[in-house]
């Protein structure tokens, strides 16, 4: 049976053992380093054979380790991340997390291929809107998840949601629209850099739970309105 882990990839998912082998021009010293610009400095070829050991994916690979503890070869993972056009200010393109996602998609193969993981089984899904709008997301994940979830490979697979990366707005539309197109298989999961082990979130389940009353609701709302049929059998006279 196929695993699914769907991940929104953010500035955190990324870390150097040393920040300090950056150019101090992608690497500030307050705040996060520019995503953009330092996945793409990683991820060429000589640097990525330099720095591949001293990198650490402190979300997914904890998920990872989590959902397949051993052969991975089951195990499907779908990076979501930002890639907003030229147009943008740069203050929020560079941060943008679509070189990220290659790098970790890289580092996954590299680390995982001898369990079974491959590398096609590795995909990256990208949002070239602003990702803290919450309409903007609420399209984008209604449409990337349907997708996902019309698949004949996906109707019974495990489905497991990262909601650690990325923005509020888009972990918020990750967790609705999983939970809504993959129902009970769906299992949101949090990583906290306090914790070895992810945590199962209850949230999803209550979503699903809330979504089924509903529907029923409404299922059943033409049938209330409508009187009740008189079962009473017909006598005829008693003498």
């Amino acid at each position: 049976m196929t695993t699914l882990l769907l991940v929104n990839i953010g500035t955190r998912d990324v870390q150097l053992d040393d920040n300090a082998v950056l150019p101090a021009e992608i690497s500030p010293k307050e705040g996060s380093p520019l995503a953009r610009l330092v996945g793409a400095y990683l991820r060429h070829q000589e640097r990525f054979a330099a720095y591949k050991d001293r990198i650490r994916l402190p979300m997914i690979e904890k998920a990872l380790g989590f959902i397949a503890p051993g052969n991975k070869a089951a195990v499907q993972i779908v990076l979501f991340a930002t890639d907003q056009p030229e147009a943008t200010p740069a203050r929020f393109r560079d941060s943008d997390t679509i070189e990220y996602a290659q790098l970790i998609r890289e580092l996954l193969f590299d680390r995982y291929q001898g369990d079974g993981l491959q590398k096609k089984h590795i995909l990256i899904r990208t949002t070239s809107h602003n990702p803290a709008d919450y309409d903007l997301m609420f399209d984008f994940y209604r449409e990337e998840l349907r997708r996902i979830s019309e698949r004949p490979d996906m109707r019974e697979a495990q489905v497991y949601l990262l909601v650690a990366g990325g923005t509020p707005q888009m972990n918020t539309m990750l967790l609705l629209f999983g939970s809504d197109f993959f129902g009970a298989r769906a299992r949101p999961i949090y990583v906290s850099p306090q914790r070895d082990r992810p945590q199962l979130l209850d949230t999803g389940r209550q979503i699903y739970r809330q979504a089924l009353r509903r529907t029923l609701a409404e299922r059943a709302a033409p049938y209330a309105t409508q009187p009740a049929p008189d079962r009473r059998k017909k006598r005829g006279p008693w003498w």
